[in-house]
């Protein structure tokens, strides 16, 4: 998407790989953030189901030691800021890989061949 509308914006030429690559580099970029924003409300609304799911399952019988340990260590409280920061850095570099190279496709994609000029006829029959 990055690519068209850099397309759209220079109706003058064709754009280049570089274009794509650093358009789809700064989308990347901005998706992380966007993540990062948008993931703490969702994270707010979905704790105390989290909280219940984990005592069901630290109040059955068949749950393994190991397992109930781990699911304390989970719900932890410092366990949403480690993983709040995790993901984070997780999205924000998957997502300057992949929105790179979804630049660069664009660019193959949506690229406008270069006019063609009109042949320079000053009367010279042919």
């Amino acid at each position: 998407m990055t690519a068209f509308l850099l397309q759209q914006g220079q109706p003058a030429g064709p754009i280049d790989l570089t274009d794509g690559a650093v358009g789809g580099c700064l989308a990347g970029v901005f998706g992380a953030f966007v993540y990062a924003v948008v993931s703490v409300p969702v994270q707010l609304l979905t704790r105390p189901m989290q909280q219940a799911m984990a005592d069901m399952l630290r109040g059955s019988a068949d749950v393994p030691p190991k397992v109930a340990q781990m699911i304390d260590q989970l719900s932890g409280s410092g366990a949403g800021l480690g993983a709040f920061v995790f993901g984070f850095i997780v999205m924000l570099v998957l997502g300057i890989i992949f929105s790179t190279v979804g630049g660069l496709l664009g660019v193959v994609v949506f690229r406008r061949d270069r006019p063609v000029p009109a042949p320079d006829d000053h009367g010279v029959p042919s």
